[in-house]
């Protein structure tokens, strides 16, 4: 009888490429890198000076980081991220019991998209972390009730929780997840309408919470949204040779204006139009200006559709990366950016052979994260299909947790296509990590001849 975690595959060996690449990314990107947006972020957190220009929640995680070592918040935020994504794919690629869990570990953690992105500390790696973190919890629920299984699913509705609060549009990648964890304790398929509905009452509530929270949370309003509908107004206006940006926020600008600052896969381009905007939405919008900025965007959404697709697919292809342009969707560097008072930051005396091997991946057109979203997929169906042409009976927990992780992905991408406000790579890191445990569970899915896990049961009565 099962009453734990059952871990088969060769534990040194995950132990040993998880360790190494921890130490590898710790002392190559020591102190992790802090952009203009991470250096900000720190600065709220010190000052108390708290803006919704990001969820506060996260700001506050900082914030804690900062009071253990006062000087440091970011630099603990990185080593947290290092280690709890290592043990994260760990937990997941263990499961497989073959050597195809430290093949996959490997793959997941020495990819290139990987590579690039966790020494970066932005939100976008804290949510990918945090997701895996939590989808590994639920994947290794034991099927008896007992307070082991109690503790995972805990925990792994704290990240869930965690994770909403450190990006509103986590909600999407959510709610696929939040349905497994519910099927863990009903007992029935992750897609039943009762698991749906209870999934989605769920996921609204914590919404709700997370959103209540960051505004209690807040001191300063920003409203982030209109950047991105701001941008897509220039981008549909552009399209169609007609201003149709709301006058009140660049009285004097100009088609050519705005063509001459348009970049198509950065929205901040939009306020180089200097003097002709007089309106930062970074800032705050009075309630006249958000209703009449939601009209004017809605409106050309709706009179302008294949326009707005256009543009946002346009993004959305960028994001995964473009071979005749490697330089497209990645944004990324050992930048140590000061800001007001935040104390100096300096890279390790390692970060210069790192920022070479990260310049080498992306010249040589490897970061690309459609080629390995593609991949994952590939391996996925043909897994998937495999079990059903040889009529073998996969694991109920692993097949399940395929289509919620594959759906969190799919939900992820979906509300970035309405809301990314620029193409960069990191925005995508959860569906990449996402496919990349999807594929796991399809490997486990196909082998695991017959067992069924993660339901709930009883121990039997004697």
């Amino acid at each position: 009888m099962q009453t734990g975690i059952r871990i088969s595959s060769p534990r040194a060996l995950l132990v040993a490429i998880g360790g190494l690449w921890c130490a590898l990314v710790m002392t190559l990107s020591f102190p992790g890198y802090a952009s203009f947006d991470t250096a900000y972020q720190w600065w709220m957190a010190r000052s108390g000076e708290v803006s919704s220009l990001w969820p506060p929640t996260y700001i506050y995680l900082i914030k804690g980081l900062e009071l253990l070592s006062p000087g440091h918040g970011p630099t603990l935020l990185f080593f947290l991220n290092v280690a709890l994504f290592a043990v994260g794919a760990a937990i997941v690629a263990a499961q497989t019991r073959s050597a195809l869990g430290v093949i996959g570990l490997a793959v997941l953690l020495f990819s290139p998209a990987t590579w690039v992105l966790m020494p970066q500390i932005w939100s976008d790696v804290a949510v990918g972390v945090v997701l895996l973190l939590g989808a590994a919890l639920v994947y290794t629920c034991p099927p008896i009730r007992s307070p082991l299984r109690t503790a995972l699913l805990v925990a792994s509705f704290a990240l869930f929780a965690l994770a909403v609060g450190i990006r509103h549009n986590a909600i999407a990648a959510v709610f696929p997840l939040l349905c497994w964890w519910c099927s863990t304790f009903i007992g029935r398929s992750a897609w039943a309408p009762k698991v749906l509905f209870l999934g989605g009452a769920i996921s609204l509530a914590l919404f709700a919470s997370a959103s209540l929270l960051n505004q209690s949370l807040t001191r300063v309003k920003a409203d982030t949204w209109a950047i991105t509908a701001l941008w897509d107004l220039q981008a549909i206006s552009i399209s169609r040779r007609q201003l149709l940006w709301p006058q009140e926020f660049a009285p004097t600008a100009t088609l050519e204006s705005m063509k001459s600052t348009f970049d198509p896969i950065n929205a901040v381009s939009t306020y180089s139009l200097g003097n002709d905007i007089v309106v930062n939405s970074t800032l705050g919008l009075t309630a006249d200006q958000r209703d009449v900025l939601f009209s004017a965007w809605s409106h050309a959404i709706v009179a302008y559709p294949i326009d707005y697709a256009k543009h946002r697919t346009r993004v959305m292809v960028a994001m995964f990366g473009n071979k005749a342009n490697p330089a497209l969707g990645m944004s990324f560097g050992t930048a140590q950016t000061p800001f007001k008072d935040n104390p100096e930051r300096k890279n390790g005396p390692y970060s210069a052979l790192w920022n070479r091997s990260a310049e080498w991946l992306r010249e040589h057109g490897l970061i690309h994260g459609g080629y390995w979203t593609g991949l994952a997929g590939l391996l996925i169906a043909g897994c998937l299909a495999a079990s059903r042409i040889s009529g073998r009976s996969t694991s109920t927990n692993a097949s399940q947790a395929v289509f919620a992780l594959v759906g969190s992905a799919a939900l992820y991408l979906a509300s970035l296509w309405v809301a990314a406000p620029t193409s960069d790579l990191r925005y995508a890191f959860w569906p990449l990590v996402a496919m990349w445990a999807g594929a796991m569970c399809a490997l486990r899915a196909v082998t695991s001849r017959g067992e069924e896990i993660g339901i709930a049961k009883s121990p039997p009565r004697r």
